[in-house]
């Protein structure tokens, strides 16, 4: 695994502008299809599962993929034609009196982020419990494994992350940001990779205290299960409040920080998409279309 030296919370919002506007579709549905093996695949990253624990993980996900499908699938449908309307207002003969404004485009990706956090918040409380079931039934070995696998991650967060400035990080997203850009529109003008320098000049590099709290996240988890081996407590409620809220008790200058990154790289985006040019235009709707029309066939299986 790579060391972890992004910021969580920014990883986040550039995930959810690409996939939202610029993801191809096959990918989308590739990660859809698979998503009762990608999961149990990250699990097993942690633990080896047991015969008994791998069938009691197929079966609820197999459940948790089918209530996604149902219950969030047309919601990213309904996402997907708000950027198109978006998009088509942006077209060359579109008077200017009718082209939205950069507060206006930057309020639509908000909104997106915001409601698609919510979806992406829903299903983690959804499978929550199920993590809790999981993990109250692995043995001594199992948890020595997972904590080996967590001091083994910290080490390596740690090492990656103690020679590198705020400069270096800041260099590190915004180089990060716009090979995803480059990815998904082509190669950028001018004038987006100086709203990518704008970006960078106001990005504040979080990576080291997110890591300060993962680190806690996992002593955290430590702690509970030693309760519940060692003193055979209840442990359950806390242990699905900890997997559904991993952001709990974070600092609130660091959730703050964290909120000025988010607005600031919501209006970079709001700013790339103003300056699209008729062909990354094009390109974008060509993949919005067919995305559409792949989540459209995944939602009615």
């Amino acid at each position: 695994m790579k060391p972890y030296i992004y910021d969580l919370n920014m990883k986040k919002t550039a995930l959810i502008f690409i996939i939202t506007i610029m993801v191809v579709s096959c990918s989308a549905e590739f990660a859809h299809n698979q998503f009762n093996l990608i999961f149990p695949w990250y699990i097993k990253r942690y633990i080896h599962l047991e015969e008994g624990q791998s069938r009691f993980l197929k079966r609820r996900i197999e459940y948790h993929h089918q209530w996604h499908r149902k219950n969030q699938l047309p919601e990213y449908i309904d996402h997907i034609d708000t950027v198109l309307a978006l998009l088509h207002q942006l077209e060359d003969h579109t008077p200017i009196h009718k082209r939205p404004k950069v507060s206006e485009v930057f309020l639509k990706l908000n909104v997106i982020q915001y409601e698609l956090h919510t979806l992406s918040q829903a299903l983690t409380v959804q499978i929550a419990p199920d993590l809790t079931k999981l993990f109250l039934t692995a043995s001594n070995f199992q948890l020595m494994e997972i904590y080996e696998r967590f001091d083994k991650q910290n080490q390596q967060n740690t090492e990656a992350l103690e020679n590198l400035t705020l400069g270096d990080l800041k260099r590190h997203q915004r180089d990060t940001l716009q090979s995803q850009l480059k990815r998904w529109i082509g190669r950028l003008t001018t004038d987006q990779k100086h709203f990518l320098d704008d970006w960078e000049l106001q990005y504040i590099p979080t990576a080291h205290e997110t890591g300060i709290y993962r680190t806690r996240w996992h002593l955290r988890f430590r702690d509970l299960m030693s309760l519940y081996k060692g003193k055979q407590l209840d442990i359950s409620h806390d242990l699905i409040q900890l997997f559904a809220t991993p952001d709990a008790g974070w600092h609130p200058e660091l959730i703050e920080n964290k909120r000025k990154n988010r607005d600031i790289t919501t209006r970079l985006f709001a700013n790339i998409t103003l300056s699209l040019t008729e062909k990354q235009r094009y390109r974008v709707i060509r993949k919005l279309t067919h995305l559409k029309k792949t989540v459209a066939k995944l939602a009615a299986k």
